[in-house]
């Protein structure tokens, strides 16, 4: 099955963005099942792109690193409300690139 397009977060260093995505986007039954699903594994492929965990909803929470943006490709399981656990899959999210605002830095005089 082709994964959906990339859940996207935009980067921002000022503002410290927050992604949350629900095992559902990415896990699901057959056509027509109504059941409850929650992530119950998740690893990031590659740690230093931010911190990683699960809520207590059961949703994905993925805060990326300052000033990373990119694919972020993370291992995870999903289970359901009967206590079935899915297979492991690599799911991908999306940073966003944001064009962080200028900064300069003051020359320092001696005298």
């Amino acid at each position: 099955n082709p994964q959906p397009t990339p859940p996207a977060i935009d980067e921002d260093s000022t503002t410290n963005p927050t992604l949350r995505v629900a095992a559902s986007t990415f896990f699901g039954g057959p056509a027509g099942e109504t059941g409850t699903l929650r992530f119950h594994t998740a690893q990031l492929v590659d740690p230093s792109m931010g911190a990683l965990g699960i809520d207590s909803e059961g949703q994905l929470v993925f805060q990326p690193a300052p000033n990373f943006f990119g694919l972020v490709q993370v291992r995870a399981s999903a289970v359901d409300e009967t206590g079935e656990i899915s297979g492991i899959e690599v799911i991908r999210l999306r940073v966003n690139s944001v064009n962080d605002a200028p900064s300069a830095l003051l020359p320092i005089l001696t005298t």
